[in-house]
């Protein structure tokens, strides 16, 4: 069985193509825009020159990954990123071949769907040009669509290709950059290991081609953290990490429901902070509404135990970034 799998660098393809090859009876060709002869991923800027001979296949399955995960694009930006590649891959798909389609959890939007092409129907821009990408798949094949949450490292080790989402909030904070946590016990956080988002994505590449549209929405749902629990457990986490090394600890960011900071806290920091202060909230922007989601996902593929994973995360993102050893500007400590 012959296996393509595009973003085979990123948090996701490269977990894919990793379970793929444990797999009996699978040739599996990688392809990202960076390519890694090394590891067997051919070089294609997907969208904006013509796929290498290498990957014109035939292929009995095909898993799409890649994307632009900067949910902050300009509009034209994401567009390319995420709707171009998207078409481009198409062109390598056959009549009998399995298409697996990673979206996000948030591509539905505002509206609970991904019908919309209005931007006012979404978050941002990332969630609009997964929508986008989504009604591309759909009109060209029947396929299977996998729709992860913010995704962190494997459960046992901690293990991810790119640290993004919750390890840039966990930055930001640390670096100085956000004054304060917006969360709280109500909304909740949607995490999900990425090896669990692998395994599902794999076996429906296996699986072979399905009759009509599968989704396949990954989450814990009601048992989802809430953003409270998880600022505390990454921050009990990173100092358990600090104090194995002799570091002082990091003091609990101080929190702040989603409603106050945008009503008051906003507000004030709009006039008194200064433009590069400004400059560094504005860029966590796009995080926030998934720290803060009152009307939370309701998944149909379970996620469990998250905190484990979730601290296996922090530990390895901890071993990795020196800052995790340094105390927080402006925290006090020694």
């Amino acid at each position: 069985m012959r296996i393509l799998v595009t973003g085979a660098t990123g948090i996701v393809g490269s977990e894919v193509m990793r379970t793929l090859r444990a797999a009996p009876g699978v040739e599996v060709q990688g392809v990202s825009r960076s390519g890694d002869a090394a590891r067997g991923v051919a070089k294609w800027h997907l969208g904006a020159e013509p796929p290498p001979a290498v990957l014109r296949g035939p292929w009995d399955a095909v898993v799409h990954s890649a994307a632009d995960i900067r949910w902050n694009l300009p509009f034209d930006q994401a567009r390319r990123a995420n709707i171009a590649s998207t078409e481009a891959v198409l062109g390598l798909v056959g009549p009998e071949t399995t298409v697996v389609h990673v979206s996000s959890a948030f591509a539905a939007g505002l509206r609970g769907d991904v019908a919309s092409d209005d931007p006012a129907d979404y978050r941002n821009s990332y969630e609009w040009s997964k929508a986008a990408a989504e009604r591309l798949v759909d009109a060209a094949c029947p396929n299977w669509t996998v729709r992860p949450p913010m995704i962190i490292g494997r459960r046992a080790d901690g293990h991810i290709a790119r640290f993004h989402g919750v390890y840039q909030v966990l930055q930001g904070y640390l670096w100085g950059a956000l004054p304060v946590m917006v969360a709280n016990d109500a909304c909740r956080v949607e995490l999900v290991p990425v090896d669990e988002v692998a395994a599902v994505v794999a076996a429906r590449a296996l699986a072979g081609r399905p009759a009509a549209k599968e989704v396949a929405t990954l989450g814990a749902g009601d048992g989802a953290l809430s953003g409270a629990a998880v600022v505390k457990i990454v921050f009990d986490e990173l100092n358990a990490w600090r104090a194995g090394r002799g570091v002082p600890p990091v003091g609990l960011p101080p929190l702040i429901a989603p409603r106050r900071w945008e009503r008051f806290f906003r507000p004030f920091a709009e006039q008194h902070l200064s433009r590069g202060q400004l400059a560094l909230i504005h860029a966590f922007d796009p995080y926030l509404p998934y720290w803060a989601m009152e009307d939370h996902l309701r998944p149909d593929t379970y996620v469990v135990d998250v905190e484990d994973a979730l601290r296996a995360s922090i530990r390895y993102w901890a071993d990795r970034h020196p800052q995790g050893r340094a105390p927080r500007r402006g925290s006090g400590a020694p």
